[in-house]
């Protein structure tokens, strides 16, 4: 396939991913739930595809990008158990997916052992806040899973002192908006539940996705080939 093709199918599923989102969060502001979760996966179906025709060198990056869709599916009937965990694990895989593709984008190499520790780190961060909060698993999960966005965090301030600091910055903001997005669903899951929170939801997750994914692939792009 040529260049000229893969561009043009790349920015042709990068424009549906686009107008898919905007419908989505329609559906989620107007709380329409079946087209909301109908239309829920899709949306990085889309961009998964877009990274796939311009990013195909770099598999990494499109397949967090399919991790997220797996995840979306499965957080669809996440009152079952075993899609709750399912769910979980593509995040915390896309994550891991994401950790590796900004430490692959340094111009030095990572040593062994601090891989190590990012990978006990969410473990221990897990265990400190079980602890704290009096044994309590969803305080333990919860902390367990927000320490992978720490970690990114971590990895784009290296960027960033690295001297790419366009490419960190940028990650850096959605990481931070990702996190915002992950906080709103344990406040409406477990605190309190308020009007148009899927919505609010959604808008945070589209907006961080769309920084760290279309960022690495930029990244990746002008500083690997």
């Amino acid at each position: 396939m040529s260049q000229e093709i893969k561009l043009s199918l790349y920015i042709t599923f990068l424009a549906l991913y686009f107008i898919m989102s905007i419908i989505h969060l329609a559906f989620c502001y107007f709380e329409k739930k079946l087209a909301r979760q109908i239309t829920k996966p899709f949306i990085y179906t889309f961009l998964a595809l877009a990274l796939y025709f311009y990013v195909g060198d770099y598999p990494l990056i499109y397949i967090a990008c399919i991790l997220s869709v797996l995840g979306d599916i499965f957080m669809i009937f996440r009152r079952k158990t075993p899609c709750f965990i399912i769910a979980g694990l593509c995040f915390i895989s896309e994550h891991v997916l994401n950790m590796i593709s900004q430490a692959s984008i340094l111009s030095y190499q990572i040593p062994w052992w601090a891989y190590l520790i990012c990978y006990l780190s969410p473990f221990i961060i897990g265990l400190i806040a079980y602890l704290i909060k009096h044994k309590n698993p969803i305080i333990f999960l919860a902390a367990f899973f927000m320490s992978f966005h720490l970690l990114n965090i971590a990895f784009s301030f290296m960027l960033i002192g690295d001297r790419q600091f366009l490419y960190g910055t940028l990650i850096y903001i959605g990481y931070l908006v990702y996190l915002l997005s992950d906080y709103l669903i344990y406040h409406f899951v477990f605190v309190k539940r308020n009007q148009k929170d899927h919505f609010y939801v959604m808008l945070t997750y589209i907006i961080g996705q769309t920084l760290i994914l279309l960022t690495l692939t930029y990244a990746s792009i002008n500083l690997l080939r």
